[in-house]
């Protein structure tokens, strides 16, 4: 069984976001995910980020390839856009490689209770079709990791359920990242239903939430967590 990946999130405009992603890496995080990255002083925080890390980092990008290509030179591993952007993901996957590339498969549940796509969330958010569709476009094109999260009728952030999980897992050829996830029972539920890895930006070094303490009590169920 291929072990799986924790991975916590944090904001490059924070004047401590090298640090704190030094304690996390410390702490036991298999990658590190960083939002940010459009002002100078976030390249700067990512290339600092970057030459104290060994861990795997993604960036949520904006969906531009200049900010891709600022993202990647300032020292990222992979960036995240979302999974409608089918020629930028082509555009990635054919200049820096399919695995430098994961899209955002961002869900919502719709009046009737089937799942739809989300699209311009900032902007109140447009249903589109139906998620597995998407998420296998972008493979088609390209990306080489999807990431699922999922919001409420009310827009209210939670994790994306088991069932859809699975189905999107299914569904694809390529690793399945379950994001937003708050509680240690969301991430098992979620690995259990085909997640190769899980993200929150719960993790810390203290609390229930805990890395090291999420990590030993998944080993304890029999999931396979990486040292």
């Amino acid at each position: 069984m291929l072990t799986v990946r924790i991975i916590p999130r944090l904001e490059l405009c924070s004047d401590v976001v090298v640090k704190e992603a030094s304690n996390l890496q410390h702490l036991g995080a298999d990658e590190l995910w960083f939002w940010g990255c459009h002002s100078d002083m976030e390249r700067s925080n990512l290339k600092s980020s970057r030459e104290a890390l060994s861990v795997p980092i993604t960036v949520a990008c904006a969906p531009r390839i200049a900010e891709v290509e600022r993202a990647l030179d300032a020292g990222a591993d992979r960036v995240l856009v979302p999974a409608h952007e089918s020629s930028l993901i082509e555009n990635i996957a054919k200049r820096f490689g399919e695995c430098a590339c994961s899209v955002a498969l961002r869900t919502e549940e719709a009046a009737s209770g089937a799942m739809r796509y989300r699209i311009d969330l900032e902007r109140g958010g447009n249903l589109g079709r139906d998620p597995l569709r998407w998420a296998q476009q972008a493979v088609e094109c390209g990306a080489g990791e999807v990431v699922l999260s999922a919001f409420d009728k009310q827009g209210a952030r939670r994790a994306p359920g088991a069932e859809l999980t699975a189905m999107v897992s299914a569904a694809i050829s390529v690793p399945l990242v379950a994001a937003g996830l708050l509680a240690e029972s969301e991430f098992y539920e979620a690995l259990g239903a085909g997640a190769d890895a899980v993200q929150s930006d719960a993790l810390g070094k203290d609390g229930a939430c805990s890395l090291p303490t999420v990590k030993r009590n998944l080993a304890e169920l029999g999931v396979q967590v990486r040292p």
